[in-house]
């Protein structure tokens, strides 16, 4: 999979392991993840900075307005109202990859969204020869 950010939203009631299992279930390999990002309201939040802390990663927050800007495959009435975004998962990831590529798209469960994007690699501007860029 690569290095990879993973987008997180989550309710009150999520707990550390609700988190990390839901992380878990989209990107396994700990060691994969360079970046969590989240809605500027979330990052603050004691989960998320004990998840940050086990998998060793930091913490990218994004105002709602930058998050609304983003176009996402499955947007979400119920979190525009709640969020003031209507992404917070899909869109945090994409704009944490640097406008990347979804890799896994939003995946819930009754506490935790999250998905996964990964930067999109820079265009070849040399080939070394046929198959093979510099």
């Amino acid at each position: 999979m690569g290095e990879v950010y993973v987008g997180v939203g989550f309710t009150q009631s999520a707990t550390v392991v609700d988190v990390v299992t839901a992380i878990r279930a989209v990107a396994p390999e700990d060691n994969s993840i360079v970046g969590l990002a989240t809605v500027t309201s979330k990052a603050a939040s004691s989960v998320l900075i004990a998840v940050a802390e086990m998998l060793s990663t930091p913490i990218i927050a994004f105002g709602p307005e930058a998050l609304a800007a983003v176009i996402v495959p499955s947007p979400s009435r119920r979190v525009e109202q709640v969020a003031g975004t209507p992404s917070v998962a899909e869109a945090a990831a994409i704009l944490a990859a640097d406008h990347g590529r979804l890799i896994v798209g939003k995946t819930s469960t009754d506490a935790v969204t999250v998905a996964v994007a990964g930067k999109v690699p820079p265009a070849c501007t040399t080939m070394r020869n046929e198959m093979e860029c510099e």
